[in-house]
């Protein structure tokens, strides 16, 4: 955790003032869903920020933006946001697409 703490602290030399407020509110999401061992509000996060609100998207989307994520995690993120009502599905499998409610 200290090491996104520090990443968190010192944004890109560069970077604009919106892009570092939204890397400081995507770690303190980070933090917030790790500490809380919920992945739900980190996965609203990332739907908004794709603007995933209104469209389908799927798992390939997802390690999009996340792009150290794994599949597999992923993957429970998404069943996560499913089992919580936050998601809708269509498909199956790998081809299973996703749309927030």
């Amino acid at each position: 955790m200290r090491a996104l703490d520090a990443r968190a602290a010192k944004p890109a030399p560069g970077r604009s003032r919106p892009a570092r407020e939204r890397q400081r509110r995507y770690y303190e999401t980070l933090r917030t869903a790790d500490r809380d061992g919920h992945c739900t509000r980190f996965l609203e996060f990332s739907l908004l920020a794709l603007h995933f609100k209104r469209r389908w998207f799927s798992r390939r989307d997802y390690l999009r933006l996340h792009v150290k994520l794994s599949t597999a995690t992923a993957s429970r993120d998404l069943a996560a946001g499913l089992a919580e009502g936050k998601l809708d599905a269509r498909g199956a499998m790998r081809l299973t697409e996703y749309r927030a409610r």
